[in-house]
């Protein structure tokens, strides 16, 4: 069930406020429509516009994806079964495709469209949202990127990658660490991850310069991530439970019109203060919905008061339009973060300014800290629910 596309979302206000919306999105499980914010948008081509099918087979770009894509578009998720990893057909048509060692999705598809579209007489003001797909999974940077970080030639290619996450799955949904025969592999993973990082760092320079050319003025620039990745604490990639800071802690980089000096503010900030704080650089009121906060008293100077911040994973949870029974959700106050797994009703406690890595679990030396923090995720997951079963009602 897709999200209120016409009334709560950030393009949609936009585009109530005269807004020309772009959306430039590379992994079609992100798509506009998938998200149910397609009617928002005034320019939001296909996901297969952005990708290079070289194989038969491969996670989303591979020829067959790309053709059943054609075919049922964005119910994509109605004939996913059929690529399942564990699916027979799946394995076969992975047995006879023809494998990759370089990526198919580099972000230039993505970035050259947007600048086609600024040079055809783009409407103002504009929203646009660039959505590249590397450096996800898997890590294959092209030359001179390939190699940079290390030499070794093991585990280059799209199955070999693709076998190794493979088989660190059948831990990850136990939530046990990989056997520590798999970390040298695993170790060699975060190598090719940040090569393939220095490339996309490389790529969006060439974008950011290219745009600079245009001479468009009064613009934002936002950076983000949707996630991290982990090769630490036994746990490769980033799907599954585990919400330890290698996959929490992303990027948020603003630039706002004419700025040349940056600041690093180290105050906690979530996702979901995104959205407000475009809004209220674009002097739009940020309507009472909205559950994020403007960060432009941060950007200027100012402070924010504190409080709780969350993230979450719900990959394991029925979809939109029930209740949340399983998956796990992190919460930060002060200096603590703790980690809750639904389903098993467990609590992991750190201190992350002694313990930054999460090494020590302290959640039975400090139980009081953990009963508190445990207690403000029930409380924000009884108020969830409880919409839930409101918007749910008002469907019927």
């Amino acid at each position: 069930m897709p999200i209120r596309s016409n009334v709560e979302s950030l393009p949609s206000v936009l585009k109530n406020n005269g807004y020309f919306n772009i959306a430039l999105v590379v992994n079609p499980f992100a798509s506009v429509k998938v998200l149910g914010i397609s009617g928002s948008f005034d320019i939001a081509p296909p996901a297969t516009e952005f990708s290079t099918s070289a194989s038969l087979f491969g996670w989303k770009f591979g020829i067959v994806d790309v053709m059943l894509y054609r075919a049922f578009g964005d119910k994509i998720r109605m004939y996913n079964w059929i690529l399942k990893n564990d699916f027979i057909l799946s394995r076969f048509l992975n047995l006879v495709s023809r494998n990759i060692s370089q990526t198919t999705v580099s972000p230039d598809k993505a970035f050259n469209k947007f600048i086609e579209i600024i040079d055809g007489n783009l409407p103002k003001p504009f929203f646009a949202w660039i959505h590249i797909f590397s450096p996800h999974d898997p890590y294959l940077p092209p030359e001179p990127y390939k190699g940079n970080f290390n030499p070794s030639l093991k585990l280059r290619s799209y199955k070999g990658q693709e076998k190794l996450i493979e088989e660190s799955y059948k831990y990850l949904f136990q939530y046990q660490p990989v056997p520590e025969e798999m970390q040298p592999d695993v170790d060699l993973m975060r190598d090719y991850y940040d090569e393939f990082i220095a490339y996309i760092d490389k790529k969006f320079e060439g974008f950011i310069e290219e745009f600079n050319k245009k001479k468009i003025e009064n613009t934002v620039i936002i950076l983000s991530a949707d996630h991290g990745e982990s090769f630490e604490h036994g746990y490769l990639t980033h799907g599954g439970p585990f919400l330890y800071e290698q996959v929490t802690n992303i990027p948020l980089i603003i630039k706002e019109p004419g700025q040349t000096k940056g600041q690093t503010v180290d105050t906690l900030v979530e996702q979901i203060d995104i959205p407000a704080t475009v809004l209220d650089l674009a002097d739009i009121r940020v309507p009472l919905w909205m559950e994020g906060r403007s960060l432009v008293p941060l950007i200027h100077g100012e402070r924010l008061s504190p409080r709780p911040a969350f993230s979450m994973n719900f990959e394991e949870n029925r979809s939109r339009g029930h209740q949340i029974n399983s998956g796990s959700i992190a919460v930060w106050e002060g200096d603590y973060k703790l980690i809750h797994y639904l389903e098993r009703n467990q609590s992991l406690l750190f201190n992350l300014n002694n313990d930054p890595d999460e090494l020590y679990d302290i959640i039975d030396t400090e139980p009081e800290t953990g009963r508190y923090l445990l207690e403000l995720i029930q409380e924000n997951l009884k108020k969830a629910n409880e919409e839930i079963l409101l918007v749910k009602d008002k469907s019927h």
